[in-house]
């Protein structure tokens, strides 16, 4: 199984019974990077399913279907998983391991509590939209389109080219002196980053992509009372859904499949100063030591922003962080620690926002 959940109309509290759950398809990575402003391509069916009277459902892949042809990279496939109806849709979109997906090696390692590749969560609940929030579902027509093509699985979809966008990879907070802070992007690191869709009513955070990185950035170092954003750019798409009737279903932005990032630049952030964090949340380190920490976070995005607003100036550590970064501390000075807003360091997981402070 893949993943499982409920979808419920508009609202949350009552169950979409016999609604049809679709898990689709995106064409490999290199298709993907080849399209051009315009282009259209198909989304294949990969998997289907439909809810009870609970409106719940569980998405398992067509054992027929090669996902291989999917993830020429061999790593991640970009998956949507939709709920296309009469009375409404709900869309998520994410990135799916294919050995995971069919039982693999991958997916006993999940089950084993290790890091799973794929981002789409073992429990997806999908709420509908409303169609008539959106002008093109105003008529029985198009609803009885809607439903038609629900049942026939066919979307197409087109490409139009955002351009490249910065996005935040990290930040220092350095709140003392005596310790020198410097933010890396790995090369060879595989980015999460988080997708958008809007099916009437504004955009909404999804889940998130992986995205493969071929470069490394190493920002410069700070010292001393130094509060900064770290900013790369990647190109983005804006992908229009249409159902098999022309009817457009949602758009979505998402990075588009490429070899990484390029250019690089710094922003004040010192309105975002997060608090002293208490001794149970830091790793103190000695005079004379190096502190590397690797952070592993989700790009995501904030439900309602314009798409020029979150993928481009705004994207901060509050409404999301990068990727697969590496901060490494220098201590020139005893009684500093490495803190996280979250939680100590040292432990597994996401520890936060990343803090210098005394000890």
């Amino acid at each position: 199984m893949v993943t499982a959940g409920t979808v419920t109309r508009s609202g949350g509290d009552t169950p979409a019974a016999d609604a049809t759950v679709e898990l689709l398809a995106y064409p490999d990575s290199e298709e993907m990077a080849a399209l051009e402003e315009g282009d259209t391509f198909d989304l294949s069916p990969v998997g289907r399913t439909t809810t009870d009277a609970n409106g719940a459902y569980e998405m398992r892949v067509d054992p027929g279907v090669d996902l291989s042809q999917f993830a020429r990279d061999g790593r991640t496939m970009d998956v949507s998983l939709r709920v296309t109806t009469a009375e409404g849709t709900a869309v998520e979109e994410a990135s799916l391991s294919p050995d995971e997906a069919t039982g693999g090696a991958e997916a006993e390692a999940a089950l084993a509590g290790e890091d799973r590749q794929s981002s789409l969560p073992t429990n997806a609940d999908l709420e509908l939209t409303p169609m008539s929030e959106r002008e093109s579902f105003q008529t029985e027509e198009h609803e009885a389109a809607t439903t038609q093509a629900a049942a026939s699985g066919d979307y197409t979809v087109q490409y139009t080219d955002l351009g490249t966008r910065w996005t935040n990879v990290g930040a220092v907070f350095v709140k003392v002196t005596g310790v020198w802070a410097q933010v890396k992007h790995r090369v060879n690191a595989d980015a999460s980053l988080g997708a958008a869709v809007d099916s009437g009513s504004g955009y909404y955070a999804s889940y998130t992509v992986d995205r493969y990185s071929s470069s490394e950035i190493q920002f410069p170092k700070h010292g001393r009372y130094s509060y900064k954003f770290f900013d790369t750019q990647r190109p983005y798409g804006k992908y229009y859904n249409y159902n098999n009737c022309g009817v457009l279903i949602n758009t979505t932005v998402k990075p588009i499949n490429g070899s990484g990032n390029s250019g690089s630049r710094e922003r004040d952030a010192s309105h975002l100063i997060p608090a002293n964090q208490p001794r149970d949340r830091c790793a103190p380190g000695v005079k004379g030591a190096r502190h590397t920490q690797d952070i592993g976070k989700a790009t995501t995005w904030a439900t309602g922003a314009k798409v020029e607003d979150i993928v481009g100036f705004n994207m901060s550590t509050r409404t999301g962080f990068s990727q697969q970064a590496s901060y490494e501390f220098e201590f020139m000075s005893a009684g500093r620690a490495v803190c996280g807003t979250r939680s100590d360091p040292s432990y597994p997981g996401d520890p936060g926002v990343i803090v210098v402070q005394d000890y």
